[in-house]
């Protein structure tokens, strides 16, 4: 089964999963029903103060799982607010930052967190037999050091390679 997450600012994707509690949309391979899940991502410039904006837009768009960045977060936390649970990752300063959200149904299936800084950071769902891993991911720009930009793309390499293979 293939999850793609988008890296346009706004955009939704959508990709099958088996929630039980969804919808119907049809059958898989497995015989098993299958629904939708619908994933976003977002570079906001800012989190602080949008927090329940975003919550909203995000439910007006549908969207299940929406990864942040450019949050401006400080510090390794997570926030509950509005039917959806935010985890989040930035420097002690209130610059970058990177986070994911997802709605409330969707909380009790996470098994990992991982923070990488304030680029990158993972969250690991597990729903029945399939495990999804979504990364939130802020490559540093085009006025950074290469020496950045090669911890950046080396750490993103390193983590995507820890994957299982049957995953």
């Amino acid at each position: 089964m293939s999850f793609r997450l988008s890296l346009s600012n706004s955009y939704v994707r959508s990709c099958p999963s088996d929630l039980g509690a969804a919808k119907h949309r049809g059958v898989n391979a497995r015989g098993k029903r299958t629904s939708r899940l619908r994933f976003g991502s977002w570079n906001v410039g800012t989190l602080t103060g949008k927090f329940l904006e975003l919550c909203n837009a995000l439910t007006r768009c549908k969207v299940d799982i929406a990864c942040f960045q450019e949050t401006r977060c400080t510090g390794k936390s997570s926030r509950e607010e509005n039917g959806y649970k935010l985890w989040y990752s930035g420097a002690p300063k209130s610059i970058n930052g990177v986070g994911i959200i997802m709605t409330e149904r969707l909380k009790d299936f996470v098994v990992q967190v991982e923070r990488h800084g304030d680029r990158l950071m993972l969250v690991r769902l597990v729903i029945q037999e399939e495990t999804i891993n979504v990364i939130s991911a802020y490559a540093p720009e085009s006025g950074q050091g290469a020496g950045e930009k090669k911890n950046f793309w080396d750490s993103l390499d390193e983590l995507v390679r820890s994957f299982p293979v049957d995953q």
